[in-house]
């Protein structure tokens, strides 16, 4: 995570990773960004008891809520359960809570757009 914030702290504005859509378009993000969404997530899942090395689910639409989230986990110490986005509301809610029970993760990440 030092490697993110040292990114983040030498480069506020410049662009640190762009992610190229199928369409043809692109997204980038700044690292600045990227570990500020990190370290509010870390900060709420820290806040809620989650414990250095627990399970976390984490789902998010668009790569970058879902980045932010990923890397918010690990910044907590806890370790980050990734599910694909969501297929069907019904048939990921059941996917998903057999793949937390597996994990044995209590806390899911989701991110808003």
């Amino acid at each position: 995570m030092s490697v993110l914030a040292d990114l983040a702290a030498a480069a506020e504005t410049a662009h640190g990773i762009r992610y190229v859509e199928e369409s043809g378009g692109d997204v980038t993000e700044t690292f600045a960004a990227l570990w500020l969404r990190a370290r509010a997530i870390a900060g709420g899942l820290i806040a809620r008891g989650v414990d250095r090395g627990e399970a976390v689910g984490v789902v998010g639409p668009g790569i970058f809520g879902f980045l932010g989230a990923l890397l918010g986990v690990q910044a907590a110490g806890a370790v980050p359960v990734p599910l694909a986005p969501p297929f069907g509301a019904t048939r990921w809610r059941a996917a998903a809570s057999r793949i937390l029970a597996g994990a044995g993760a209590r806390v899911l990440v989701a991110t808003a757009p």
